[in-house]
């Protein structure tokens, strides 16, 4: 390579040699006028150093001088290549251009010289590239054949490998061939030569097949022997394992037949089972007892107890009992009664030992009867005490129920002493937050404080599962809150006209769930329900339905439902769709909830609050492991997360977000259903969700305000409530799991008393007492069922005479109410009485008009004008039970008197007394006292005046009973004065509504209790299942007649 200069110099030398006058030009200015020309080829120049290409770039030059001259002509190539001017030679070529021509050349334009020299280092680069190419196809096929090449000679190598032991093999059969043919000389020429023969024949045989084939079939038959050998190895090698396994196992079973068959022979109880003890009463023994309660608190009925202890004599001690060797279900229900006595015992024991309990309890109705369950938590776990029926559910009730439960408790021991042990022991109370337990709570403690003489207060413990309920109906009021806010009142099935007569009292989204649910899920609406076809439908598509019931959680029914019917949305829709063709109200009102996009953000709403609060926060209430006193943890972070969410809650759809509590949801279908919506549906249930966590922290700052900061039990530092609340849960969910104990109990045992059912819950849920009486002593558990079978009828009587109580009082309350109904109607009827008693000193109620002018002209004063208005008003509202918009009192003298005479326009009050009124009377004619004495004469004789008597079947008649009439037809007459008539139910909400009953109601009737008759009867319905009277009046009629004769 040239150095600066020289390159310089010899770029001079070259243009001086090729005519070009560049003796004026600097260094520096030459360097500019080769940089104008080298900058497009600076690439090719690059490349051409790193390739060191530099001789075949001057060879290429002087090739291309026939087709290219202005390559030669102008030597502005060595600036792109530097090299090239290095190596070029002295002088040109023999065919270089000499002087003129070169002269010619320089008066060309510089334009087409440069175009040209573009053109030609164009196809130099493409050439170039070319070759690269080609090298590098070069390169792998060498690479490829060397591959080959190699495989190749790895197979030569084992091929000669092979060859060699081959033709080790075969020298070995040639000595043994030589042997054999030495041998052959050796011996005679016999039969035995001859056999030799044969076997050499037979050799040479072998020998041209050893070698006409390859050793390599006998080298794989050889290692796939051995493989089989393998095998075989570790195939017997497990065989004998098992064996020696059996064996053991056979050996062990032999000793523990032999071990229970001594035992057997030394208790004498190979073909006989004792279960009546020695003696001329027979009584049963322990054991049959205690297996009797067994079975009892397995949900083995009392009539089924001895059947199953004589299926278990029978199949397992081949043994068959006899039936008075069983006990019967009076014996075995006497038996339960032992078993509630022990129950009970096991609750005082576990309450008198421990240093603090706590009494939770609830309430429940049930086929409108009311109980409430009691259960008590110790730092050895929690405790039914079964149930407690009450007329109501108040505060005196609740102590009163309380302290009976004490009271019972301390009663197995000495009842005066324990029950202030055990009053003294109880350091708190939990339930809901019903106004009657607060006011319970309250009075229960200055009970102990009074009778015990301290001013230690109570610990007053709610629970928290309830805190779900307030978040469910708070979700409620923001989603109808929501649809009034976005202008969506009506979405779903609302929009459908055959939906517009159906009340919308819930939202849309909770209405969805709910129905869906019930349509869908187990424990349905079996009649409006398409459960199995359902099922089926997600059989055919290899789903699993996970539709839950809306009965089964009712703290978190709402929101967990969203989540599965969010996932299951297509596929409800096309099964509703097209798999049900024939659909009920029912079904259609789904069907359209779950078409609508509106109720899909809603319910993806509801699904998200799941996910993200419900979900965890239920998770954690049922692991349990989270004390009260602890439990303001939690509750800051729920908080603090709903406060953030309120404000900004563009988060929730993360994935990688961390759930609430580090507690995550289980069933994750839910989680990509929500992140499976699209953009616009996320950005809604974004704005959904912030409006949802309002009232959620205003729920949250309500219910939860005890474990906030400044609350009662944030962050206890007080080491006497610390340890008052150790043992303390926070929630009271067994109590919730005992009212479903308490509905399987009253679907199976539908006539037991409370107490039976007590027994069953309390034998059922109090898992340690099994324990508990197996870790006495024989003579301790023959005491406890001695006491139990003297107390327990006992406490049995004593539940039933608390039974008894509950019914007297209600019907205490009934009889009560009946007297107060009593006395309003008596009140009412004295009223009336009083109103017709100012209409006929007034000279009667008004029918027209001129009546109330008549009327008004008799009254002098204005006071007294007012109130004979007011009396006519009030006698055709209450007396005659019309009710119009005209008869108001709150109106002046004008007023009353005007809406008075419109009413009497509008309507005829008396259209039955029309043929009386004598029209062409003059205003000033007065009824004379001997007319009217007539008239009330005539009204008191209404049978002989009416003249009404049964004339034919079939007559639709009106009959007066106590407090309301009955319409009916007339189906068979007896007498003029008396028939049977069929009657129809008339409707609660109205009275000109009326139906035929399911049942036929009939009775026989008197001709004088008829006020109504041959009145036209039609039907409304399509199938004539309903009927009305058109323009009817007889609930007029009927005030009319009651009035008169009552």
């Amino acid at each position: 390579m040239f150095q600066k200069d020289e390159r310089h110099t010899l770029c001079r030398q070259w243009f001086t040699h090729v005519g070009l006058n560049i003796s004026d030009l600097s260094d520096k200015q030459l360097r500019a006028r080769l940089d104008k020309v080298r900058k497009p080829y600076d690439t090719f120049s690059k490349s051409l150093h790193r390739g060191n290409n530099e001789a075949k770039l001057k060879d290429y030059l002087f090739q291309q001088q026939s087709h290219f001259p202005l390559v030669s002509a102008m030597p502005t190539v060595p600036s792109v290549v530097p090299c090239a001017i290095e190596n070029a030679p002295a002088t040109p070529p023999a065919d270089h251009p000499t002087g003129d021509e070169l002269t010619h050349l320089k008066i060309a334009s510089s334009g087409r010289q440069l175009a040209a020299l573009r053109r030609s280092n164009e196809e130099l680069s493409g050439s170039l590239l070319e070759a690269k190419n080609r090298e590098m196809i070069y390169k792998d096929l060498l690479k490829e054949k060397t591959q080959s090449v190699t495989t190749l000679q790895a197979d030569l190598t084992k091929l000669q490998g092979k060859a060699e032991r081959s033709a080790s093999h075969i020298k070995c059969v040639e000595t043994q061939l030589c042997s054999a043919k030495e041998y052959i000389g050796k011996i005679r020429q016999t039969n035995f030569y001859k056999r030799l023969k044969r076997q050499e024949t037979n050799l040479k045989k072998r020998e041209e097949n050893l070698k006409d084939h390859e050793d390599g079939g006998c080298i794989q038959t050889i290692e796939r022997l051995k493989h089989k050998l393998k095998l075989c190895q570790t195939a017997n090698s497990s065989l004998r394992a098992k064996l020696n396994s059996v064996k053991e196992k056979r050996q062990q079973d032999l000793d523990r037949h032999n071990q229970l068959t001594a035992d057997l022979l030394e208790e004498a109880v190979v073909h006989t089972v004792k279960t009546t003890e020695e003696g001329p009463r027979k009584k049963f023994t322990h054991d049959v007892i205690k297996t009797t309660i067994g079975l009892i608190s397995c949900g083995v009925s009392a009539k089924n107890s001895g059947h199953v202890i004589q299926t278990v004599a029978r199949n397992l001690f081949h043994t068959d009992i006899d039936d008075k060797d069983v006990p019967s279900e009076r014996t075995s229900l006497r038996f339960a009664d032992q078993g509630h006595y022990l129950a009970k015992y096991h609750v005082a024991e576990t309450v008198l030992d421990s240093d603090n309990f706590d009494i939770h309890f609830d309430g429940t109705t049930r086929d409108h009867r009311k109980y409430v369950g009691q259960q008590v938590t110790t730092s050895a776990g929690s405790l039914s005490c079964g149930f407690t029926e009450v007329a109501t559910e108040d505060a005196k009730t609740l102590v009163d129920v309380t302290v009976s439960l004490l009271q019972e408790v301390a009663q197995v021991y000495d009842k005066e002493r324990c029950f202030k042990a055990a009053l003294q022991k109880c350091s708190g109370l939990m339930s809901d937050r019903a106004a009657p337990n607060k006011l319970m709570k309250k009075d229960f403690n200055d009970l102990r404080k009074a009778t015990l003489g301290t001013e230690e207060d109570l610990q007053f413990l709610y629970c928290n599962a309830h805190y779900l309920l307030g978040l469910g109906t708070s979700a409620e009021k923001s989603l109808k809150e929501l649809q009034t806010e976005w202008g969506q009142q009506r979405i779903g099935r609302d929009n459908a006209a055959q939906f517009g007569h159906w009340q919308a009292k819930e939202a849309a989204a909770v209405r969805y769930v709910r129905m869906a649910c019930e349509v869908l899920g187990p424990r349905g609406d079996d009649q409006c329900g398409c459960r199995d076809a359902w099922l089926a439908y997600c059989e055919m598509t290899n789903k699993t339905s996970t539709v839950p019931s809306f009965k089964s959680n009712r703290f978190n029914s709402i929101f967990y439902g969203a989540t599965k019917l969010l996932a299951h949305r297509d596929d409800i829709i096309e099964f509703l769709s097209d798999y049900m063709p024939s659909r009920n109200q029912k079904l259609e009102s789904v069907l359209k909830d779950a078409q609508s996009e509106e109720v899909n953000v809603f319910v993806a709403t509801l699904a998200m609050v799941y996910e993200r609060i419900t979900g965890p926060y239920w998770t954690l209430l049922c692991a349990g492991e989270t004390s009260y006193a602890e439990f303001f943890l939690p509750v800051v972070e729920l908080h603090a997360q709903l406060r953030e969410w309120r404000d900004d809650s563009a988060s929730i759809f993360s994935p990688h977000v961390p759930s609430l509590f580090s507690i995550q949801v289980p069933d994750a279908s839910s989680l990509a259903a929500l992140l499976d919506l699209d953009e616009a549906t996320q950005q809604k249930v974004q704005r959904a969700f912030s409006h949802f966590c309002v009232n959620f922290v205003a729920v949250t700052e309500r219910q939860l305000d005890d474990f906030l900061p400044g609350g009662r039990y944030h962050a206890v530092q007080d080491p006497q409530v610390l340890e008052r609340l150790r043992h303390s849960h926070i929630t009271n969910l067994l109590g919730e799991a005992c009212f479903g104990d308490l509905d399987i109990s009253i679907y199976t045992h539908r006539n037991s008393s409370v107490h039976h059912h007590s027994t069953l819950t309390m034998l059922k849920r109090n898992k340690t007492m099994k324990a508990w009486f197996n870790q006495k002593s024989n003579e301790e558990q023959r005491q406890l069922l001695l006491n139990a079978s003297s107390s327990g009828p006992e406490m049995r009587k004593r539940h039933r005479e608390n039974d008894r109580e509950v019914k007297a009082s209600k019907r205490q309350k009934l009889q009560l109410q009946q007297q107060r109904t009593e006395a309003d109607r008596q009140k009412k009827a004295r009223e009336k009485a009083d109103i017709a008693q100012e209409i006929r000193q007034d000279g009667g109620a008004c029918s027209s008009a001129g009546d109330v002018d008549r009327l008004l002209e008799r009254k002098a004063l204005q006071r007294e004008k007012l109130a004979a208005l007011k009396t006519q008003i009030r006698f055709f509202r209450h007396v005659l039970g019309f009710k119009s918009e005209l008869l108001k009192l709150t109106q002046d003298l004008p007023g009353l008197e005007q809406s008075l005479k419109e009413f009497l326009a509008s309507q005829d009050p008396f259209p039955e007394h029309r043929d009386r009124v004598d029209n062409n009377l003059d205003e000033e004619d007065e009824p004379s006292e001997s007319d009217s004495s007539a008239s009330e004469h005539e009204n008191d004789q209404r049978v002989d005046s009416d003249g009404f008597s049964f004339a034919q079947t079939g007559q639709t008649v009106a009959v007066f009973y106590d407090e309301t009439f009955h319409v009916g037809t007339v189906t068979n007459i007896l007498s003029a004065d008396e028939a049977k008539v069929n009657f129809l139910k008339k409707s609660s909400l109205d009275n000109n509504r009326f139906s035929w009953p399911a049942k036929e109601d009939s009775d026989t009737v008197s001709s004088v209790f008829v006020f109504a008759w041959d009145f036209l009867l039609e039907p409304i319905s399509t199938n004539a299942r309903m009927w009305h009277v058109p323009n009817s009046t007889l609930q007029e009629q009927y005030n009319l007649y009651v009035e008169k004769y009552c």
